[in-house]
C-alpha cells in the first residue's frame, strides 16, 4: 500500500450543479467606481512600479461587478503588462469566490463528498463544469451494472467495479509527482486514470452507487480502501491504488503493522462523507505547501479547521 497523508478529522456538500461561465457575484456587495476612475486604474496595472500595481490591485478588489467587465476586457488590451495582471485579477476573484462557497458549504452540518468533491474543482479550472464528469460516471455505471448482471456470484458481482475501473479502464495510482493536485482532483483523476488512494476510492464509490452496489470506504492512516457489500452480511475489500484488487483484514493489519500503528477498530468502518472531504481539503493544503503556494495553503487548512470543528459539534448527536 502507498502512503497518502497524515489526516485529521473531517466534514459534507450537496451535489454541484454544472455552473458555466465566470461566477456570478452580483449579489455580493462592493463599493462602486466612477468609469473614469476604474478606466485610469485599468491603465495603471501597467505601471513598472509594484507599489502602485499593489495599491491598484487594493482598489480594484473593492469595485464591485462592473471591475470584472473592465478586467475582461483589459485582457485584449495591447500593453502586456496589462492583459497579465488583468487575468491574474480575474483568476483570484474566482478564487476567491469559491472559496467563499466552500466555506459556506463547509459550516453547514452535513456535506455530500460527490459535490463537495466538485466544489473543490471550481479552485483549480476556470470555468469549470462538472457535467462531463457527471455523464462519465453514470457511463462507468452502467457498464458496471451491465457486468454484474452476468454473474450469478453476489461477490464476484460486486467485484464487477474493480474488473471494469482497475483492469479494463486501469485506473490505478499515481507513482509519478505523487503529491501533484491532479492526483487530488476528482476531475484530474476521472481524466487522467491516475490517482491518490483517497480520490479512486471516492470515484469507486461514485460509480458503485450509481450501479445499485453499497460500498464504504476503509480509511486508514496513510491509505483508504473500498469495501463492497454482497449479500446479507458479507463485504470484500478491494485497493483501488493498485487496480482493485482484493485485500484481506490480515493486509491491512500488517500495513498498519509497517507503518508502526496498532490497528484500531474505527479505522475499519465506513468512513463518513465529512471525514473524507477533510482529507482530500488537507491533501490540496499539502500539495500547495510543497508547490510554494503557502498562501493558499493556509486558507484550505482554516477550511479544514472549520470543517473539523463542525464535526466536532455533530458528534454528541451522532452517538445518541
Amino acid at each position: 500500500m502507498n502512503s497518502e497523508i497524515p489526516q485529521e478529522a473531517a466534514p459534507e456538500l450537496r451535489p454541484a450543479s454544472a455552473e458555466r461561465g465566470r461566477a456570478n457575484r452580483s449579489e455580493e456587495k462592493a463599493d462602486q467606481l466612477g468609469q473614469a476612475e476604474l478606466k485610469a486604474l485599468i491603465q495603471l496595472l501597467g505601471d513598472e512600479s509594484e507599489t502602485v500595481v499593489s495599491a491598484v490591485r487594493e482598489r480594484l478588489g473593492r469595485g464591485g461587478p462592473a471591475i470584472e467587465k473592465a478586467l475582461s476586457r483589459a485582457t485584449k488590451a495591447e500593453e502586456p503588462r496589462i492583459r497579465l495582471r488583468a487575468r491574474d485579477m480575474l483568476a483570484e476573484f474566482d478564487r476567491d469566490f469559491w472559496l467563499r462557497r466552500l466555506i459556506r458549504a463547509v459550516a453547514k452540518p452535513h456535506i455530500h463528498l460527490e459535490s463537495g468533491l466538485f466544489l473543490l474543482a471550481n479552485l483549480a479550472a476556470d470555468d469549470f463544469d462538472a457535467r462531463p464528469y457527471l455523464r462519465s460516471l453514470d457511463a462507468m455505471a452502467e457498464k458496471v451494472r451491465e457486468r454484474a448482471e452476468l454473474e450469478t456470484d453476489p461477490r464476484q458481482a460486486v467485484l464487477a467495479l474493480s474488473t471494469y475501473l482497475g483492469t479494463e479502464l486501469r485506473y490505478s495510482g499515481a507513482e509519478h509527482d505523487y503529491h501533484h493536485p491532479d492526483n487530488i482532483h476528482l476531475f484530474r483523476v476521472i481524466e487522467r486514470k491516475r490517482g491518490m488512494p483517497l480520490t479512486l476510492s471516492a470515484l469507486y464509490m461514485f460509480v458503485a452507487e450509481r450501479a445499485g452496489i453499497r460500498a464504504g470506504a476503509v480509511a486508514l492512516p496513510g491509505h483508504v480502501l473500498v469495501r463492497l457489500y454482497y449479500g446479507k452480511n458479507h463485504s470484500v475489500i478491494v485497493d483501488p491504488f493498485q487496480s482493485g484488487i482484493v485485500r484481506t483484514r490480515s493486509d491491512c493489519t500488517d500495513y498498519l503493522r509497517k507503518c508502526d500503528l496498532v490497528p484500531q477498530a474505527e479505522w475499519f468502518r465506513d468512513a463518513s462523507d465529512e471525514s473524507l472531504f477533510l482529507r482530500h481539503i488537507m491533501n490540496l493544503s499539502h500539495s500547495n505547501r510543497m508547490r510554494g503556494h503557502r498562501g493558499r495553503a493556509r486558507q484550505l487548512r482554516k477550511i479544514a479547521e472549520l470543517l473539523a470543528f463542525v464535526q466536532t459539534r455533530r458528534q454528541p448527536a451522532l452517538r445518541d
